[in-house]
């Protein structure tokens, strides 16, 4: 209560704390269900392979995919 008791303070109670502590964990593995979703999703519809360049550190293409020299 010492280092945290302001929050407390700040919502009111120790129950508004848990409510708001058990919405924020639902609303973050929500966030990180939907994200892996989205990058699985343009890994597969695009013509780079995303998720394996971040796994294995080289960047490939798919067959027939334009590649664009900057």
């Amino acid at each position: 209560m010492n280092v945290f008791g302001w929050v407390n303070t700040l919502l009111g109670s120790s129950q508004m704390v848990r409510t708001v502590h058990h919405f924020t964990m639902y609303y973050l593995m929500i966030f990180a269900v939907v994200h892996m979703y989205m990058v699985f999703r343009e890994d597969i519809m695009s013509q780079e392979t995303v998720v394996g360049t971040m796994i294995s550190g080289v960047r490939s293409f798919k067959a027939g995919a334009k590649i664009e020299k900057v």
